[in-house]
C-alpha cells in the first residue's frame, strides 16, 4: 500500500506535538481523527487505508490527525484544515472521528464547525453521556454513529435511540468490539459512510 502524499509534524507553543497524514484530491476534505493516544496511521494502518479507499472511490482529500488527550480539533486541528481550505473555492468538510475523536467532532460541529457529516465511531457514551447529548442536540448537520456490538457504550445505545433527530443515523456492527479486532476490513469500510 503507497503510503501518505505528504506528512507533517506540528509542534504547537503549548509544547503539543501532532501529526498529520495527507493525501491529496478535490475540495471535498475528509478529516479522520483518531482516538486518544493514538497515531495517524492506526494500529495495522486502519486510517491510511481508509483515507487510500475514500481517496480512490470519491477522489477526496484526505488529512489523518493523530491525537493527544490535551488536544482538540479547534485549538489543534483546525490550523491545518485552514491551508486546505483557503486552497479550494467551495470546500466540503466531512469528519471521521473514532472514540475520542469522534467527541472531539461531535464538541466541534456544536460550537462551530460547518461539517457536511459526522461519522463518530465507537464514541464514549458512558463519560459525559448529558454532556454529549446536549451537544448533539445543538448540531444540525447529518451525524452517524457507528458502535461495535461488543464496545462497552453499546449498552448505552437504547438511550442514545431515545434522543435521536431526523440527522441522526445508529448502526451497530455484529461482532465488532471498541478496535473492531480481527475486522479490519469491516472498519475500513465504514468510512464509505461519510458521504
Amino acid at each position: 500500500m503507497m503510503d501518505f502524499d505528504k506528512i507533517i509534524k506540528q509542534e504547537f507553543t503549548d509544547n503539543i506535538e501532532l501529526e498529520y497524514g495527507i493525501i491529496h484530491g478535490n475540495e471535498n476534505i475528509v478529516f479522520i481523527k483518531a482516538g486518544a493516544g493514538g497515531s495517524f496511521y492506526g494500529y495495522e494502518d486502519k486510517y491510511l487505508k481508509m483515507a487510500r479507499l475514500l481517496n480512490s472511490i470519491n477522489g477526496c482529500t484526505v488529512v489523518c490527525a493523530s491525537n493527544n488527550d490535551k488536544t482538540s480539533f479547534e485549538r489543534y486541528d483546525v490550523k491545518i484544515i485552514q491551508d486546505f481550505i483557503a486552497e479550494t473555492t467551495a470546500p466540503k468538510l466531512y469528519y471521521i472521528g473514532v472514540s475520542n475523536g469522534a467527541v472531539q467532532g461531535i464538541m466541534s460541529a456544536a460550537e462551530k464547525y460547518d461539517f457536511e457529516h459526522l461519522l463518530l465511531i465507537n464514541m464514549p457514551l458512558m463519560i459525559n453521556y448529558h454532556k454529549l447529548m446536549r451537544k448533539m442536540e445543538q448540531v444540525g448537520t447529518r451525524i452517524t454513529f457507528v458502535y461495535g456490538e461488543k464496545d462497552p457504550s453499546a449498552f448505552y445505545v437504547p438511550m442514545l435511540q431515545n434522543r435521536i433527530k431526523e440527522n441522526v443515523n445508529i448502526e451497530i456492527v455484529p461482532g465488532a468490539d471498541h478496535q473492531f479486532k480481527g475486522m479490519l476490513d469491516e472498519f475500513v469500510n465504514l468510512g464509505i459512510k461519510v458521504f
